[in-house]
């Protein structure tokens, strides 16, 4: 009975954890993405020569994504 109550904990916790990793995965590099963007945004050099604009317009252009 008790085998049986921990086997089916296993198991939960197997699926939960393989769910989280796949949303990890699916989530991290857009993630990443946003940190580095906006990281580059707020540099006062790129601000001064005007290439906020450009840069950003480049690495939205590299993932294809639709703002």
């Amino acid at each position: 009975m008790i085998a049986n109550i921990f086997e089916i904990l296993h198991r939960e916790f197997i699926y939960v954890w393989y769910y989280f990793e796949v949303q990890l995965r699916q989530i991290l590099p857009y993630f990443l993405m946003g940190i580095v963007i906006g990281s580059i945004k707020h540099l006062p050099f790129f601000d001064i020569l005007g290439l906020n604009t450009f840069i950003i317009s480049l690495l939205i252009d590299a993932f294809s994504l639709k703002l």
